[in-house]
């Protein structure tokens, strides 16, 4: 199962399951729908807001996370990212046949 989250209030709704057992983490993959070009710690990283509130919890379960570099150069962070979705087999992460985007089972914006 392969889906993408926002940041800001769907932070905070997400939270809600960060104790949640009952989900097989270990069978989904997580990506960012954006992401700031800032250090993965900066206090505007959606990365690091995730973390403590939900993120953590989840990575402990066996959830595997698309991870930006953090850093404030945006071109290589595109770079980086894309390469890191396309490196996803399509059992992890769908890719549209006409163009080889990807297809994310479910996409969480707030």
């Amino acid at each position: 199962f392969s889906f993408a989250i926002s940041g800001g209030s769907m932070l905070k709704m997400l939270a809600n399951l960060a104790d949640a057992e009952d989900v097989p983490w270990d069978k989904c993959s997580m990506a960012f729908v954006s992401h700031r070009c800032v250090p993965l710690d900066d206090a505007g990283a959606t990365y690091g807001k995730a973390l403590p509130l939900f993120l953590g919890a989840w990575i402990s379960r066996g959830l595997n996370v698309i991870v930006p570099l953090g850093s404030t150069d945006s071109e290589a962070e595109a770079d980086s990212y894309e390469a890191a979705l396309a490196a996803l087999p399509p059992r992890v992460l769908a890719r549209r046949p006409d163009s080889s985007l990807p297809v994310f089972d479910l996409t969480l914006i707030g």
